[in-house]
């Protein structure tokens, strides 16, 4: 197992406004990180892990005029937070909380390598690649990838947090997306994979995650529990319309760990919605996997 250090991000600041298709405000997701990281899991880990806790403003307490001045605020908060624990050869490990504390933690791996020696991989049910301009909630969390690889993105103060953008070259999106979630993707020329995809080519596509990642001295995996089937993961946000099998996912992590530099968030777990036993143990296998953790 790789030493790790855990930071919990207990936030749901990423959802001021109903999301879209959504019936409810995903109330319970700033419980995620308590439920997954709980005594029995840390207790089996071969390797006693530092936790550090943070607690982003709730979205109701911030108000719509000030969001986009918290939310910058908060991921430069949190990016400090983390470099300022987090020691040398500890593996940054970040459980959410909504999906946009992984921009707090995407800084934070800024602050230790330059933009265009990281490789980016997104494992989700949605690209999260959108502007404010064209987004129909104004939900950060749909729009926080967008900021690490656009020069454009469209709010000059959270824009400036990343002044040197990761080449979209670098980046590799895993997922069964929403057509509208293609536009940025296929137009910036990421990488992308869905299931259909891994399940017809697996044996081409992890020879090529195996040889895509060489280059790199870092990789970082933002991974939403929702990128896995509804019936495996039905406690989260917004669940996936197809979505990947454990068989699917967890071969691609175990190529992603062998890596000698990465970090890691793990996110959108809502221990208050139906389905949690199972969403929860699922995010821990998860999180195992990626530490190189016998399960």
């Amino acid at each position: 197992m790789h030493p790790c250090h855990f930071f919990k991000a207990r936030s749901r600041l990423g959802i001021i406004n109903l999301p879209l298709y959504g019936t409810d405000y995903n109330v319970g997701v700033e419980h995620g990180p308590d439920a997954v990281l709980d005594e029995g899991f840390l207790r089996s880990l071969p390797l006693s892990c530092p936790v550090h806790s943070i607690d982003y403003s709730l979205p109701e307490q911030t108000g719509k005029a000030k969001y986009r001045e918290t939310i910058a605020h908060a991921a430069s908060a949190f990016a400090d937070f983390i470099t300022g624990n987090l020691a040398p050869g500890e593996t940054q490990v970040v459980v959410g909380g909504d999906h946009s504390v992984a921009f707090g933690s995407v800084l934070a791996v800024l602050k230790r390598f330059p933009a265009d020696e990281i490789a980016y991989f997104h494992f989700d049910s949605h690209s999260d690649q959108s502007l404010f301009s064209d987004s129909l909630t104004g939900n950060f969390h749909g729009l926080f990838a967008r900021v690490l690889f656009d020069p454009h993105f469209d709010d000059p103060q959270i824009n400036a947090l990343i002044p040197v953008k990761i080449p979209t070259a670098n980046a590799w999106v895993f997922g069964d997306l929403e057509a509208d979630d293609y536009d940025f993707i296929r137009s910036s020329g990421m990488k992308s994979t869905t299931s259909e995809q891994l399940s017809s080519e697996a044996k081409r596509l992890h020879e090529q995650l195996q040889r895509f990642i060489l280059p790199f001295r870092h990789i970082h995996v933002s991974f939403d529990i929702d990128v896995f089937t509804r019936t495996l993961a039905p406690a989260t946000g917004t669940p996936a319309l197809i979505g990947f099998t454990r068989a699917q996912i967890m071969p691609l992590l175990t190529i992603l760990r062998d890596h000698p530099s990465c970090s890691y968030d793990l996110v959108e777990v809502n221990p208050q919605k139906p389905g949690s036993a199972e969403t929860i143990s699922l995010a821990q296998d998860v999180l195992r996997t990626m530490l190189e953790v016998g399960l």
